[in-house]
């Protein structure tokens, strides 16, 4: 028999290769019907039998479905030729479909009855990621002078449709994203309490309203989740009971985070119901929508003055369940969230990549402060973009946000090497959600809390000061208090004895950050 992985690859990229709400939204559609449909579609129409129940003996079938999810699959086919013409199919289906969606695979031989699913499944991860590491997507040609491009990309138009009384001229990548919409439900409604509630699928519809035209993009993934899943899985070197285990465990990781996300709804629909937020509903429409939610991954994207307290409401739900128990084991389960607020045209898969970036940088602070053998716990790290973003994240940040007169605040390697945990400033983020120490989100809060009573111009002149150095905001803050003695109850000198200041994350989130 064979054992096969699939893996996608470039999901990301593709997903938000574009700027239009309903096309990135038709590409998640795409990559999540990817395995789940297409993949069992080439089974089918190779006339292949196929089954995903344990109970099901493979000599009754061609293709036993091990799991799919989370932008990966294991199928177990009892030859090689048959996986050989499924994945020929496989590949047809995706070309027509789903173009540009690229996925690897990796398959060895194995007797059920005597191979240890440990090392089979060690040896085929191994594979997949040589793979990955050597995989070289062509590029696609483009057009040529005698063709008309793609309005959304350099790629030839193959066809047009009316949008806003205009002809639109689109690629076969753009058509395949809008199609797939027409004959799918998926994330566009939300039921709650008897009420049907709508996603948007349109960046103009997430509630902004006349000069407040920001929105967040959140991505939230889980930590070392590849780690706790191979040191589940390797408990179990019989092959049928490590397939059962290996299918158990991946449907009730997605089943948590799906959780989590429709509990954040909730929330969030219960807090615009206020008179507060109630601005940001309309027409029983949200001002969210899910992008991918899939395994251990959750992106989505909100209107702006929401995506702070969004992402910190998820991660303390996740903090709260804080594991999921399989058969007798308890895995333990913590994750990252990062948040790119923009304005609403900016580009998204520049906003994807800052928020990427920021869910990247909460992960290596974790680390660091835990250590590699540590709780990394749930941290969260955001940036706002004002006007065009071209560098890097930590290199804009040390351009920014350091001052020259202070010293580097960057910690050293708890292990003693030459690495270091970049930090700033004037930047306290990445922030921990839960739990104590200077890092925590409960010293945002508070901080947030006693500047509530500031005049925005206020916060205004104090950021500027923040800008300028330390004594400028010595003396701004000893000014501000001889003029109103209960201005804020905290120090003069708002730099901590690393040179580095929480006052200024809260004035730069002031206007973006709603507790839901």
């Amino acid at each position: 028999m064979i054992f096969c992985l699939y893996d996608s690859t470039g999901i990301q990229n593709y997903i938000f290769n574009s700027n239009k709400l309903k096309e990135i939204v038709g590409g998640s559609e795409l990559v999540r019907k990817m395995f789940k449909e297409f993949l069992i579609a080439a089974i089918k129409n190779c006339n292949f039998k196929y089954s995903d129940d344990d109970k099901d003996n493979m000599m009754d079938i061609d293709v036993k479905i091990i799991y799919i999810g989370g932008g990966n699959a294991a199928l177990l086919y009892k030859d090689k030729n048959i996986m050989k013409k499924v994945n020929e199919e496989f590949s047809t289906i995706l070309l027509k479909n789903a173009t540009s969606i690229g996925y690897v695979t990796a398959y060895c031989e194995v007797d059920i009855d005597k191979d240890n699913f440990k090392e089979k499944r060690n040896e085929l991860l191994n594979k997949l990621e040589q793979k990955k590491n050597m995989n070289f997507r062509g590029t696609r040609l483009l057009g040529l002078p005698i063709t008309k491009p793609s309005v959304n990309n350099e790629y030839p138009a193959i066809c047009s449709y009316t949008e806003d009384n205009k002809e639109i001229y689109i690629s076969t990548e753009i058509k395949c994203r809008r199609d797939i919409l027409k004959d799918t439900n998926q994330f566009n409604n939300f039921n709650y309490n008897g009420e049907k509630y709508e996603f948007p699928m349109e960046l103009d519809e997430l509630g902004q309203s006349e000069g407040e035209n920001y929105i967040g993009v959140v991505h939230i993934d889980g930590n070392n989740m590849g780690h706790e899943i191979d040191k589940f899985l390797s408990e179990f070197d019989d092959f049928t009971e490590g397939m059962k285990a290996m299918r158990e465990l991946s449907s009730e990781i997605d089943r948590v985070y799906k959780l989590f996300f429709e509990d954040m709804v909730k929330n969030l629909i219960n807090n615009i119901k206020t008179e507060k937020l109630k601005f940001l509903l309309k027409n029983n429409t949200l001002p969210i929508r899910p992008v991918i939610k899939e395994g251990d991954d959750i992106t989505f994207i909100c209107n702006g003055k929401l995506a702070l307290g969004l992402a910190v409401n998820i991660l303390k739900s996740i903090n709260k369940k804080n594991s999921v128990k399989i058969r007798n084991y308890e895995i333990p389960i913590s994750a990252c969230a990062g948040v790119a607020i923009v304005k609403s045209h900016f580009p998204i898969d520049r906003a994807y990549k800052i928020a990427e970036n920021c869910c990247s940088a909460a992960k290596r602070k974790g680390k660091f402060l835990k250590g590699e053998n540590g709780t990394v716990g749930n941290w969260l790290d955001f940036h706002i973009v004002n006007s065009g973003m071209t560098n890097e994240l930590d290199e804009m940040r040390a351009k920014n946000y350091n001052l020259g007169s202070l010293k580097d605040p960057s910690l050293p390697s708890l292990s003693g090497d030459n690495n270091k945990l970049p930090q700033y400033n004037l930047l306290y983020r990445p922030w921990c959600i839960m739990g104590e120490g200077k890092y925590s989100w409960e010293n945002f809060e508070k901080i947030f809390k006693s500047f509530k009573n500031w005049p925005k111009s206020k916060l205004m002149n104090l950021r500027d000061a923040f800008l300028e150095g330390r004594e400028e905001v010595v003396d701004f803050m000893i000014e501000a208090r001889s003029k109103k003695p209960d201005v804020c109850k905290i120090d003069d000198d708002l730099f901590d004895t690393y040179d580095m200041t929480p006052y200024y994350d809260v004035v730069e989130a002031f206007d973006y950050y709603v507790e839901i």
